[in-house]
């Protein structure tokens, strides 16, 4: 399901202090899936945490999303808060692109470093890793 287009609604960057940060957290919340003009529409909010309460800067957006099923799809946002993996990637990097490409811009306005540009996001199952074996004895 191929992402069709997006916007940014809103931008926030605020400084509290005047010091370097030791990293960054993003975290990526989305608040809402719904249709709109036949297309799956996405509401997100992208936070990047400037570590020691240095700064934060939050970008909301919308993504669109062609495709078939968003009545499921929706219905299932519903109940279990989850997307799809097959538009779940989709969706994230197009997030990801948005805030980075947005946040440079903030982050430039309040000097602080630009927030990351995060590698594509990719959906499926979590790793296994090999129990250890115990030694008896």
């Amino acid at each position: 399901m191929p992402v069709s287009g997006g916007r940014v609604t809103g931008l926030n960057a605020k400084k509290f202090k005047n010091e370097l940060p030791t990293g960054l957290s993003v975290n990526i919340e989305i608040k809402d899936v719904s249709e709109e003009g036949g297309a799956l529409k996405v509401e997100y909010e992208h936070k990047t945490d400037y570590k020691d309460g240095v700064a934060e800067i939050t970008v909301e957006g919308e993504i669109l999303v062609r495709g078939e099923d968003n009545k499921a799809i929706i219905k299932k946002w519903g109940k279990e808060k989850a997307l799809e993996p097959k538009i779940a990637e989709d969706v994230l990097n197009a997030m990801n692109y948005a805030a980075a490409a947005s946040g440079t811009l903030l982050a430039f306005g309040i000097s602080v470093n630009a927030p990351l540009n995060l590698p594509r996001a990719r959906v499926g199952p979590a790793p296994v890793t090999p129990k250890k074996k115990q030694n008896a004895g």
